[in-house]
């Protein structure tokens, strides 16, 4: 079985991507993501029906995968990033560690 990671994999372009992969045979799809927008929420349910596992956070804060960890997975796609302007505007310190 080939095992996917997909950052960002609640956003927009990164749930139709994580969807792609579910629907082919013999993947495992694992999506991280910050959900802290309610449409990620949403999104993120949807995408745990399909049998994609979701694990909710911050990339910057999150110490789970090691290098180790990481080369379980077959392919990573990286998805994440802050979009908007409001976001950066208010927090540009903030937006620039998340992105980078």
């Amino acid at each position: 079985m080939t095992s996917v990671l997909v950052t960002g994999g609640c956003g927009v372009v990164g749930s139709r991507i994580a969807e792609r992969f579910a629907e082919q045979q013999g993947m495992r799809v694992h999506v991280l993501d910050a959900c802290e927008e309610p449409r990620n929420l949403w999104i993120a349910d949807r995408l745990q029906e399909k049998g994609i596992i979701v694990t909710q956070v911050r990339m910057e804060h999150f110490e789970g995968i090691s290098g180790e960890e990481l080369s379980r997975f077959d392919l990573v796609v990286h998805a994440a990033a802050w979009t908007g302007i409001p976001g950066s505007a208010d927090n540009p310190e903030d937006d620039w560690v998340s992105n980078v």
